[in-house]
């Protein structure tokens, strides 16, 4: 099931497919609320150009 949401399309997250629907849903949600830097442990929001993914346990 491809997701399409409003504001989505500016980060590329208009097809999204199965399990990164979730990221999807986060870094739009980010996005949409001005958050430009996230901390997490998951590399799949590095594929967000707009989004900066910082990893909080790495030096």
């Amino acid at each position: 099931m491809a997701v399409e949401r409003e504001g989505w399309p500016r980060a590329g997250l208009g097809k999204m497919l199965g399990p990164r629907v979730h990221d999807a849903r986060v870094a739009a949600l980010c996005l949409q609320h001005g958050v430009t830097e996230l901390w997490s442990l998951d590399r799949d929001h590095g594929r967000i150009p707009e989004l900066k993914v910082q990893n909080p346990l790495a030096r």
